[in-house]
């Protein structure tokens, strides 16, 4: 399995992950236009990328979706979010592009709702959702393989803010104990580098 960090090409700095095996190419949320992702995917990989089968979202905050638009037009792909979250992808408020004055309103139509915490296999490649509040109320962990991408729930060294709508400081807490009990090789976070969970 390969993983390819896609660093946000604005002052926020988000990651998003292109995670490949041989049948399948996924991404972890998609804080980058197609273009800037084709471009630091050849840069590191020195090929071109293909395919995406697959969107994953870690919680639906406008730096973790910003470049759903031009990457859905091309591949016309699902979109996996937490049950019952997928209407704030296009909502200023929920998203939080509203207090950043950049208003993002798109909604994607191949929205696939986690409704649980059941394995999801996209073309061989199987992918693990934790439910893991308190950043937000749709804040998600996905394990693949041996690697847990955490998203906004945890980082190198600190932890995701708490003030945006839905956040939660005692959902946080709890979510950050539940994460310590996942064995895995390496965490990738939303921002930042990756650490040792």
């Amino acid at each position: 399995m390969k993983i390819t960090t896609i660093l946000g090409n604005n002052s926020l700095k988000q990651n998003s992950y292109i995670v490949e095996d041989n049948a399948s190419t996924i991404l972890i949320d998609c804080g980058s236009t197609l273009s800037n992702i084709q471009k630091e995917y050849y840069k590191e990989n020195k090929r071109q990328l293909k395919k995406i089968d697959a969107i994953f979202l870690t919680h639906t905050h406008f730096d973790h979706t910003c470049g759903l638009e031009s990457v859905i037009t091309q591949y016309k792909i699902p979109v996996f979010v937490k049950g019952g979250s997928s209407n704030w992808i296009a909502d200023p408020y929920y998203n939080a592009s509203g207090m950043f004055n950049r208003p993002l309103t798109y909604s994607p139509k191949q929205i696939k709702e986690i409704e649980g915490e059941q394995e999801i296999i996209i073309n061989g490649l199987k992918i693990k959702p934790y439910f893991t509040p308190g950043h937000t109320d749709c804040s998600m962990c996905y394990l693949i393989n041996n690697y847990l991408f955490t998203g906004d729930t945890k980082f190198y060294l600190t932890v995701g803010r708490t003030d945006l709508p839905t956040g939660d400081d005692t959902k946080l807490n709890n979510s950050l104990k539940f994460i310590k009990s996942i064995k895995c090789e390496l965490c990738y976070p939303g921002h930042g580098i990756p650490f040792k969970n």
